[in-house]
């Protein structure tokens, strides 16, 4: 019988909520293709609170009772061959108390793609009963973007070895191929060498072949932070295979043995059967009740048939005990306290009559308790490590010291740049001695942002050999870029030297958009020289481009009539360009700043577009450029972009600049958002817009917008796999609160530190993401408490516990260069990793980070990870001003 492991922990809790205040719910669940109702489908629906297991009958229909709140659901059991989602909803559902009947969103699901194969040994034999694994990484829609997760099944060969496994992933996308099913089977000490591909022809068998040879066996010992044995740890071993790049693309774990796994003995040692590859990579995830799981190094074992690995060390959770008291010392009663983001999962307690608590759950330092009581401000503080904390509220009406944006650096910019060129020259100038091409591209490319003068003199000596022209033209262009700032007329002569048209009226373009006001004059003179230069391009897209971005420029300069005639003819040459494929990207580019003069036309650009994405984001663009001086039409041209979740992602920013000048008009827009992570922030942003004409308009928003995050938490929403963070959120709205009020700062900045998740049990990617990101917004205001908040990542880091080509280890090394350069280069050259270019892509994404430009560091750092998905002001409405 086939037995389906779901990746994703469900924390199950009685409801205390009283039957009157239950809403009966309808819904239905459906075949994704077909629309076929699908009977037998067993859904567990949450409010985080309490969780209600439902099953849809013949007519795929189901119906139940539960509390109102944000509602999140899971596929439990399902009919065979459907595949089993990461989550039932695209997004979390908001449920109200009031009608007490609703209706939640159709389920639908994909017929799964069947493999059937045959287990045999090394003779070809077919073996019976051998456990069969097919492991592959799913991507599944969510919100506006995609979820991805593990997912795995379970069964066993029959008599004749032969098996079936129902209900996988079809790859629907043919990038993602590789990253489709891969099986695995093991049957005594013999298993497969490594996992399995099956043929690409869908209807062939695939043949497991289990073998002795080169199997190893994996033992190590669990300890606590003291160092003392941990017995009867749970040890699950995790594997994943990588491109031929070098790039992890799944990362699963293995189910050695289906009677429980293995479990530590008395003195914390344990040991895995021997049917594990010599070839493999492998991390161990141990868990233990009364302690922080705890994912150990990526190694490989080798030809050691016993291999050691070293020792991991679990985090106890612990009861902290304290006394929380008024800013005069009275005991306050009735204080809720509790911990987020510092256990498995969050803990409260309340307060007693003389003030004192006890709360459990919580792991040893570092780690944060938060407290709250009506009247009184938010709190939060890291835990001391004496015996007993103390916790001092503050009244709502009492002064507080305000908090505002750290202006000042840790390391003045000379040294800076010169710590950036400490972490990376020896690998620079290994590269240029005896690298590859590829190699010695990297170098330059990193060396150019930091050192741009040498790096062109050592171009100009044949560092790279046999550079084309558009290969030196793309250098100078970033070499042209990192000079702009600090030495103008050597960034024009670079520039100037450029032999393409278009690259060189973009990094002309690029340095009149790098002037101050003061330096218009020579603006001008650039623009002009971009324009003459366009002129020589071959293409007329691209002629038309640059005039449009010479007519942006223009018009930030004051001369409209100009600007408008230039928009005008590229216009008119973007309106005889293709609706679909490569020549698209021109008319988008040119509708997007053609708005600012003539809506209409720059609609009637991108209105019928082919690739309905880019006509969407491109209208989501418009929306923002004219959201100040014609709020009534951003609202209207935002209207037009068909997908809700596209529309959704480009309404915070829009509400950010239409609060100015029409705050009702931007606060319906943000409540019309469907994902409540976006809903939050267009509403914070629209807090923004009243900061100063009415801060307690703005206050009441921004509380608003900060309970959807609660809610989100409270619902337990951040148990499942996804980039969305509330922690982060909130932490990216702490701009707002200090323009409404630097004496709430601190107040709010705790209410997001206290979103963070719990300690996750197994995938823990997207977790770490979360810590990094969150302390890289932190350090913009406090980077003490950022600094506490990263170490779990920091730990990861350290131990290698992190797939080292993954996004979130340079985050973590992004938000340590926020917090303290020096601490960020110490941490980069402890990293003992055995592979050479981990360390150099360490050291460039360090480097990296310290070449931008302090004052908007944040703010591309962000950019870069996560992306799209969380928003800062700052960034130039016209993308090719980005790169300074």
């Amino acid at each position: 019988m086939l037995r389906l492991f779901a990746s994703l922990l469900i924390i199950a809790a009685a409801s205390s909520a009283p039957a009157a205040e239950w809403v009966r719910v309808q819904g239905a669940v459906r075949e994704k293709d077909s629309e076929r109702p699908v009977a037998g489908a067993v859904i567990q629906l949450s409010n985080g609170e309490s969780e209600v297991p439902v099953e849809s009958g013949e007519d795929g229909r189901y119906e139940c009772r539960i509390p109102p709140g944000v509602i999140t659901g899971q596929v439990v059991e399902l009919p065979s061959p459907l595949v089993k989602p990461l989550r039932a909803f695209r997004a979390p559902v908001e449920l109200a108390a009031d009608p007490l009947e609703q209706s939640l969103p159709t389920i639908e699901l994909r017929r799964g793609r069947t493999v059937r194969g045959r287990v045999v040994n090394a003779d070809g034999k077919p073996v019976a009963r051998a456990s069969v694994q097919a492991s592959w990484q799913a991507f599944e829609p969510w919100l506006e973007s995609n979820v991805r997760g593990p997912k795995w099944l379970m069964t066993d060969s029959d008599e004749q070895g032969e098996f079936i496994v129902t209900g996988i992933d079809p790859v629907e996308n043919p990038r993602l191929a590789d990253r489709g099913v891969r099986f695995w089977a093991a049957s005594g000490d013999m298993a497969t060498e490594t996992f399995v591909t099956p043929p690409p022809d869908v209807n062939a068998p695939v043949e497991l072949r289990l073998s002795q040879n080169g199997m190893v066996s994996l033992k190590g010992r669990v300890v606590d932070t003291a160092g003392q044995a941990i017995a009867g740890a749970r040890i699950q071993v995790w594997t994943q295979w990588r491109t031929d790049e070098g790039f992890v693309l799944v990362q699963t774990p293995l189910f050695l043995s289906a009677a429980g796994g293995v479990i530590t003995d008395s003195a914390g040692y344990f040991q895995t059967p021997s049917v594990l590859s010599a070839r493999d990579e492998y991390s161990l995830l141990v868990s233990c009740d009364g302690f922080l799981p705890a994912r150990g190094t990526w190694s490989q074992p080798g030809q050691n048939v016993l291999a050691d690995l070293p020792e991991i060390r679990l985090r106890r959770l612990r009861t902290v005990e304290g006394r929380v008291v008024d800013r005069e010392g009275r005991p306050l009663p009735g204080v809720r306290v509790f911990q987020s983001g510092d256990g498995v999962q969050m803990t409260l307690t309340v307060s007693g009559r003389d003030g004192r608590f006890a709360l459990a759950g919580v792991a040893e330092n570092p780690a944060f308790l938060f407290a709250e009581l009506d009247g009184y401000r938010f709190a939060g503080q890291a835990i001391a490590a004496s015996a007993d904390t103390q916790v001092v509220l503050s009244r709502d009406d009492e002064s507080v010291a305000p908090l505002t944006l750290l202006r000042a650096n840790v390391l003045d910019r000379e040294e800076e740049l010169t710590l950036a060129k400490q972490a990376i020259v020896p690998a620079v100038e290994q590269a240029l001695q005896s690298g590859s091409r590829d190699e010695r591209w990297d170098a330059i490319y990193y060396w150019s942002r930091l050192d741009p003068a040498d790096a062109l003199e050592r171009l100009d000596s044949g560092a790279i050999a046999d550079l084309t022209v558009d290969d030196m033209d793309h250098f100078r262009t970033l070499i042209a870029r990192a000079l702009a700032r600090d030495h103008y007329d050597e960034a024009a002569a670079v520039a100037s030297a450029i032999e393409g048209a278009d690259r060189r009226a973009r990094a002309l373009f690029e340095l009149a958009s790098a002037l101050p006001t003061s330096e218009n004059a020579t603006s001008r003179k650039l623009l002009d020289e971009a324009l003459l230069t366009s002129t020589h391009a071959d293409d007329p897209s691209g002629r038309a481009l640059w005039q449009a971005c010479a007519a942006d420029g223009l018009l930030d300069l004051g001369e409209t009539d100009r600007a408008r005639r230039l928009l005008a003819e590229a216009g008119a040459t973007a309106a005889t360009l293709p609706m679909a494929g490569g020549g698209t990207s021109a008319r988008r580019y040119i509708a997007d700043v053609l708005a600012r003069t003539d809506l209409p036309t720059a609609l009637d650009l991108v209105s019928n577009l082919a690739e309905v994405v880019y006509r969407d984001r491109t209208l989501g663009k418009i929306a923002f450029r004219v959201a100040a001086q014609q709020p009534a039409e951003a609202e209207r041209v935002l209207g037009m972009v068909g997908d809700d979740d596209r529309r959704g992602l480009s309404t915070p920013r829009v509400c950010y600049r239409m609060a100015v000048v029409d705050g009702e008009r931007a606060r319906r827009l943000a409540v019309r958002v469907s994902s409540l992570y976006l809903r939050a922030l267009s509403l914070g942003w629209a807090a923004r817009g009243w900061a100063i004409s009415d801060p307690d308009r703005a206050r009441q928003t921004l509380d608003e917008a900060f309970g959807i995050l609660r809610s989100l938490v409270d619902a337990g929403e951040g148990r499942f796999y996804g980039p969305q963070s509330a922690a982060v959120a909130a932490a990216v709205l702490l701009p707002v609160v200090e323009a409404i009020d630097p004496r709430l700062v601190r107040e709010y900045l705790w209410r997001a530190v206290s979103f963070r998740r719990s300690y996750p049990q197994g995938d823990q990617e997207d977790w770490l993401a979360e810590i990094a990101t969150l302390s890289l917004l932190l350090a913009q205001y406090d980077r003490e408490v950022a600094r506490l908040a990263l170490e779990p990542a920091v730990d990861h880091l350290r131990r290698q516990a992190v797939n080292y080509t993954g996004v979130c280890r340079f985050a973590a090394v992004y938000a340590a260069c926020a917090i303290d350069p020096k601490w960020a280069f110490s941490l980069i050259d402890e990293d003992s990793s055995d592979h050479g270019e981990s360390r150099f892509s360490l050291r460039q994404n360090f480097a990296w980070a310290l070449a931008i430009e302090p004052s908007v560091r944040t703010r591309v750092l962000l950019e870069n990870y996560p992306g799209d998905d969380y928003w800062l002001p700052g960034r130039p409405d016209n993308e090719f001003r980005t790169g300074l």
